[in-house]
C-alpha cells in the first residue's frame, strides 16, 4: 500500500504548484517527490520476485511468459482506450464545454498524437503511466530469453547496461555524455529489466535480514537524493528526476525490508488494500483529474496534504467496487 501511495503522491505532487513559491515549500516538495522515488521500481522487484517463485515451483518458462505477457497487455490496452478518450480534468473540462466536445477532443488529439509518435505508443499507451506495464512485459520476455538459454549469469549484467543506457538516455541526457534515444528512457526495456532481474535473483537467495534492507535503503536513499539536489542545483533546478543511480539500492532495499515483515500489518485493513494496487496505478489519474477543481475550493497547503489522500481512498474505493462485477473485474486486476 505504502508504495502505491508513493506514486500517487508523485502524480499530485504536492506543493509544486506555482502558488508556492516560498523556497520553503519548493524544497518540501522536491523532497516528497523523490522520497516517493522508490516505488515503481518496488513493484518491478516484486514482480520479478514472484515470477522466481513461480519458475521455482515449477511453472513452465514460456507458459509463465504467455499469462503475465496477456494479463499485463489487456489491461494495457483497454486502458490506452480509456485514457484516448478521457481528457485531463475531464469533470471541468465537462461542465466547461458540455458532455460531447471534451471527449471528442481529446480522441482527435489522441489520433494525431499516435499518428506522430508511433513508437512511444506503443511503449507507453495514450498515457504516460501505463508505460509500467509495458515494460513489464519486456522485462519478463527478456528474462525468459536468457533463462531459456541458460545464459542466466548474464542477466544482471544485460540488465544493468540497459539501465546505464536509460540514465544516459533520460536523466543525463542533458550531459555531455548523454545520448538521445528514440523513445522516453522510462518505456521499453532500459529501466524497468534490471529491478526484474534482481527480484527473480533475490527470489533464489536466503530472505535478507531487516538490518541488511535497513542498510541498504538508507544508502539507497542518501545516493539517490545526493544526485537529486546536485542536478537540482547545478544543472536545472526545474529537473524531478525519476531514476538514478541511487534507486536501485533505495527500491531493492524497500523491497527487502518487506520481505523481512511479511506480517506488517495484519492486524490491520492495510493489508486487504494491497490487492487493489494495480487497479490503483492505472486508474488514479482519472480519480485526480476529477477532483482536482476542489482545489479552488479548499484552497492553501491543508489542499495539498488533503488531495493525494483523497484520491486513493477515492481510487480505491471505486476499484473495490469495480472487483464485484465480472465485466468489470477484467479492467483492473
Amino acid at each position: 500500500m505504502a508504495a502505491i501511495f508513493a506514486v500517487v503522491c508523485i502524480h499530485t505532487h504536492p506543493f509544486r504548484d506555482l502558488q508556492y513559491p516560498d523556497t520553503t515549500f519548493k524544497t518540501l516538495s522536491y523532497i516528497i517527490d523523490q522520497a516517493c522515488r522508490f516505488a515503481v521500481p518496488f513493484f518491478f522487484v516484486t514482480s520479478g520476485y514472484f515470477w522466481g517463485k513461480k519458475l521455482l515451483n515449477g511453472a513452465e518458462i514460456r507458459i509463465l511468459l504467455y499469462r503475465y505477457s496477456k494479463r499485463l497487455a489487456i489491461i494495457f490496452l483497454i486502458w490506452s482506450a480509456v485514457y484516448a478518450v478521457i481528457p485531463p480534468y475531464w469533470l471541468m473540462e465537462t461542465l466547461k464545454y458540455g458532455p460531447l466536445k471534451p471527449f471528442y477532443w481529446q480522441f482527435n488529439n489522441t489520433l494525431n498524437w499516435i499518428s506522430n509518435n508511433p513508437l512511444t505508443f506503443i511503449m507507453q499507451g495514450t498515457s504516460t503511466h501505463l508505460w509500467f506495464l509495458t515494460a513489464l512485459i519486456i522485462a519478463f520476455s527478456i528474462l525468459t530469453f536468457f533463462i531459456s538459454l541458460g545464459l542466466q549469469k548474464y542477466m544482471i549484467p544485460v540488465s544493468a547496461f540497459l539501465y546505464a543506457i536509460g540514465l544516459l538516455g533520460g536523466t543525463y541526457s542533458t550531459f555531455p555524455f548523454g545520448i538521445h534515444l528514440p523513445i522516453p528512457a522510462t518505456s521499453g526495456p532500459f529501466l524497468g529489466t534490471l529491478f526484474v532481474a534482481l527480484g527473480w535473483w533475490l527470489s533464489n537467495r536466503p530472505k535478507p535480514t531487516a538490518s541488511i534492507a535497513y542498510f541498504i535503503i538508507i544508502l539507497g536513499f542518501v545516493l539517490h537524493m545526493t544526485e537529486a539536489i546536485f542536478l537540482r542545483q547545478y544543472i536545472d533546478e526545474r529537473t524531478r528526476p525519476d531514476y538514478l543511480l541511487g534507486t536501485i539500492p533505495y527500491g531493492v532495499g524497500v523491497f527487502m525490508l518487506a520481505l523481512t515483515h511479511p506480517h506488517m500489518g495484519q492486524s490491520t485493513f492495510l493489508p486487504s488494500l494491497a490487492k487493489f494496487t494495480l487497479g490503483v496505478y492505472v486508474m488514479h489519474q482519472l480519480v485526480k483529474w476529477g477532483i482536482a477543481g476542489l482545489g479552488l475550493w479548499i484552497d492553501g497547503p491543508s489542499w495539498e496534504i488533503i488531495f493525494p489522500f483523497l484520491v486513493y481512498i477515492l481510487t480505491a474505493y471505486i476499484v473495490l467496487l469495480l472487483t464485484k462485477f465480472r465485466l468489470t473485474q477484467r479492467l483492473i486486476s
